[in-house]
C-alpha cells in the first residue's frame, strides 16, 4: 500500500499568479505573494514557489553592468587620448 497524496485544484490560484506575472514580469516570489495577499488570496510561500516551479514562470533578469575593455599595455588608455 503507497500513499499517493491528494492534492487541491489550484486553478484559480495559477491564474491570479499568471495575472500579477504579466502586469509585474521582474517581480519574484516574496512581491509576487504580497500583490496576491492585497487582492485576498492567502498562501503559504512554499506552495507559492511550487506553483512558480511549475507554471515555468522565471524572474527575468537586467541585463550587467557594460564593463570597459581593459587596455593590452602600460598607458595605453592615456596614449590614444593624446593621439585624438
Amino acid at each position: 500500500m503507497c500513499y499517493k497524496p491528494i492534492r487541491p485544484d489550484d486553478a484559480d490560484l495559477r491564474v491570479a499568479m499568471k495575472a500579477v506575472v504579466a502586469q509585474r514580469c521582474r517581480f519574484g516570489y516574496g512581491r509576487i505573494r504580497g500583490v496576491l495577499d492585497r487582492r485576498g488570496i492567502v498562501m503559504n510561500l512554499k506552495k507559492l514557489r511550487r506553483l512558480y516551479r511549475e507554471e515555468k514562470l522565471p524572474v527575468r533578469r537586467r541585463g550587467g553592468p557594460k564593463r570597459m575593455v581593459l587596455p593590452d599595455a602600460a598607458n595605453q588608455r592615456f596614449l590614444s587620448a593624446i593621439k585624438r
